[in-house]
């Protein structure tokens, strides 16, 4: 079995879930079958073509600006898509719909996010954001299988299309294996971030935008504060594209 995976995000260049996702997809999914994945080339220090965790890494240049790099990543996907033998093509969303428009072969899309009613700035809700949801429209048309991350997101895939249960699939985020090494220490990995054994810390990782709704969070820390003091709330992650005024108003 030969799966093309399109998703413009896998390490080195990972900025949020959906590089996580792959990251630790792709690999596993190696040990099974022949791996490809099509991804972003932001910087010419990454190499064009490798060989990583048992996936062929094939990377396409695209330039940094937004939504040029979209526009410029679809099209040089489908064109190199064209040529690959594959039995199966797993698509990202919102990434790859030209080979869902146009090629025949069997699709799986993953959909790490819902565009319709997002929050945003102005031109996300009424341009980007009304662009993406048409073509979730086209990915969930053409897929055989919808892939995501959550039971949230399946009932709401479910519901918004009118899907049969087993046409949606849930396959969490991984977790590295790493990440459950004895030789961690949980005591000295608080200490670097000058935080308290007993302390309980909600970790947020993700970009400073709106619809991560970072700002409820923080606001929500007053009220799990007063029933537990020693709670810390660490945020990591950084504003982009989406406007400035979202980390301010934070």
């Amino acid at each position: 079995l030969r799966v093309v995976i399109i998703c413009a995000e896998y390490p080195p260049y990972v900025r949020g879930g959906l590089g996580a996702h792959y990251a630790d997809l792709a690999p596993k999914l190696a040990e099974i079958c022949d791996v490809t994945v099509i991804a972003q080339r932001p910087s010419i220090r990454l190499p064009a073509h490798e060989r990583s965790g048992g996936v062929d890494v094939q990377r396409v240049y695209a330039p940094a600006q937004f939504p040029l790099n979209h526009i410029w990543y679809n099209i040089a996907v489908w064109w190199r898509v064209r040529k690959l033998p594959a039995d199966v093509i797993d698509i990202c969303a919102p990434f790859g719909f030209l080979v869902a428009l146009f090629d025949r072969r069997p699709i799986i899309t993953k959909l790490h996010s819902l565009y319709r009613a997002q929050p945003g700035n102005l031109l996300y809700r009424l341009v980007y954001f009304r662009i993406a949801a048409v073509f979730d429209d086209i990915f969930v048309a053409r897929s055989g299988f919808v892939m995501t991350t959550s039971g949230f997101m399946n009932a709401e895939i479910r519901q918004q299309w009118h899907l049969p249960a087993d046409r949606v699939v849930t396959i969490p985020n991984g977790v590295s294996d790493f990440w459950f090494e004895e030789s961690l220490d949980r005591s000295a990995a608080r200490a670097t971030l000058s935080q308290r054994d007993d302390a309980a810390i909600i970790l947020a990782v993700g970009r400073i935008v709106r619809r991560k709704g970072l700002l409820q969070l923080v606001e929500a820390m007053a009220i799990i504060r007063r029933s537990n003091p020693n709670a810390v709330l660490i945020a990591i992650g950084r504003g982009e594209g989406e406007g400035s005024d979202y980390g301010e108003e934070i």
